[in-house]
């Protein structure tokens, strides 16, 4: 099986006739050979390393179809997908070797469980390697991880709600 990684923008509205937008997310999609794994980017910390944050884990093939039903739906823009080898895949640490470097996705990266910043059901990762994201938000402690990751939680909770209540049925 192919592994691949894709770096997109999910973009989510609110209200039924009128729709105003809420918020972007930029999401870092990992297919790996039995699951997925969904992470927003929450910023960058005073280590220079990215902080992810795990939204959802499910298996491999749904992934596709996620990207699939939201980029018709312009809720979902794909930016860079590349192919890539996922040697050892563990939920506290994962590493993803790209085949070729993108603009975006620039080298081999290392997601490592942050245990610290991680609290109930909010998974904290962060991510080693360079990237390229299109806006960086600066990091200065543990609690702005939290405060931020609980804000894009909820800016893709409606999509993530309706994606899986569609693969449900």
């Amino acid at each position: 099986m192919k592994h691949r990684i894709t770096f997109g923008i999910l973009k989510t509205y609110s209200g039924i006739l009128t729709k105003r937008h809420i918020g972007n997310v930029q999401l870092i999609i990992i297919e790996m050979s039995k699951e997925f794994a969904m992470l927003n980017v929450i910023g960058k910390n005073l280590n220079d390393q990215y902080v992810t944050q795990l939204l959802l884990r499910g298996p491999a093939d749904f992934s596709d179809k996620f990207i699939n039903k939201f980029e018709e739906d312009n809720k979902f823009i794909p930016i860079e997908e590349m192919l890539c080898d996922i040697p050892n895949e563990t939920h506290d640490k994962f590493k993803v070797i790209l085949k070729k470097k993108g603009k975006y996705l620039n080298s081999h990266y290392t997601f490592i469980l942050d245990k610290e910043a991680s609290v109930g059901k909010i998974k904290i990762y962060n991510m080693e390697g360079k990237f390229t994201p299109l806006l960086v938000e600066k990091i200065e402690n543990k609690s702005q991880i939290k405060m931020r990751a609980l804000k894009k939680q909820a800016i893709a909770k409606p999509i993530l709600n309706q994606f899986m209540a569609s693969m449900k049925r």
